[in-house]
């Protein structure tokens, strides 16, 4: 590291250490360092593999966690999976992989919110329960539950449904997290809404086909997505099919089994309650049945517990 620029020593005590974890930069290039002087190749973490386990036995052995009852090897998989490998856009790394050139976005059709959307199973606490994510459900805080929840694990693509613009980009650590919203009004896109518009009978109980003043034919409708951990876009203008940011929990003050994207379809941006708010179902036709692996990723992640990422960012 001498050799770069740092003149420091983090290998002859654990106070010495402890700078990793105070300096970004040093954590950084200390690890790649790491990765040189054992000669770990870190191209096995290019095209998908996220796996850390090789690694985690190269630095020590394997211990468990009372509190927990994880090993050392399981929390820092967690935390690459969930933390780590969304910072580093792991999953953009391509080794010895052609692609196809890149094309310049055309105005397309609508592309749903995330890959193989279907109904969140699962609570935050962990309790079975897929009426829950559904929309316009009363919550135990008697509050009705204003969109849908699609499950997807932490650091999934979101996409744009259709070409519009990003209207706002906020955070709210104490509920809706890290948020998007666009608004669409180019007439081609709105038909295109409007066209995408099936029929649909509430499955859930308490599940509501839409709020009072919702207007289906508006020249402008507002797609809202919740708890990102990652917005890869600024104000201006998006596409159909473009990734927007990385599916998350933040905002979720005691994480969460079931991480999902809170997804909402309004015809005016600001509402309260359930008003000028319809039920995506109408538009994203996600599964309420679904496959024994489908339903078999879902409880795996609820088993792992309630994971946190208040912040979305870290």
């Amino acid at each position: 590291m001498h050799d770069i620029g740092y003149s420091c020593d983090i290998t002859s005590s654990i106070e010495k250490s402890d700078q990793v974890g105070k300096n970004f930069e040093l954590a950084v290039v200390a690890s790649m360092a790491f990765f040189k002087w054992k000669n770990l190749d870190m191209y096995k973490l290019c095209n998908g593999n996220k796996s850390t386990e090789r690694i985690s036995k190269k630095v020590g052995m394997r211990e468990i966690n009372k509190d927990t009852g994880k090993s050392n090897y399981e929390e820092k998989q967690e935390a690459f999976t969930n933390r780590t490998s969304v910072a580093f856009m792991v999953d953009d790394c391509k080794w010895n992989v052609k692609e196809s050139p890149k094309q310049t976005p055309k105005q397309g059709k609508w592309h749903d919110p995330v890959d193989n959307p279907q109904i969140t199973l699962w609570t935050q606490s962990g309790k079975y329960n897929p009426a829950n994510a559904a929309f316009g459900v009363p919550r135990p805080n008697k509050k009705y539950h204003q969109g849908v929840d699609l499950f997807c694990t932490e650091g999934s693509n979101v996409y744009a449904c259709l070409d519009g613009i990003v209207e706002s980009i906020t955070d709210s650590p104490k509920g809706q997290g890290q948020t998007i919203v666009l608004k669409i009004t180019d007439k081609e896109q709105i038909n295109y809404f409007r066209q995408r518009r099936r029929d649909y009978n509430p499955t859930y109980d308490g599940e509501k086909k839409q709020g009072e003043g919702f207007d289906e034919n508006s020249n402008h409708i507002y797609l809202v997505y919740y708890h990102l951990s990652y917005i890869l876009v600024k104000k201006g203008s998006v596409y159909a099919g473009q990734v927007i940011g990385y599916s998350g929990i933040s905002g979720i003050r005691d994480g969460t089994c079931g991480p999902h994207l809170h997804f909402e379809i309004r015809s005016e941006r600001r509402c309260g309650d359930l008003t000028k708010r319809c039920n995506p179902a109408y538009y994203v036709y996600y599964k309420v049945k679904m496959s024994p692996e489908e339903k078999k990723k879902q409880e795996e992640r609820m088993k792992k517990g309630q994971l946190k990422d208040f912040y979305g960012r870290k």
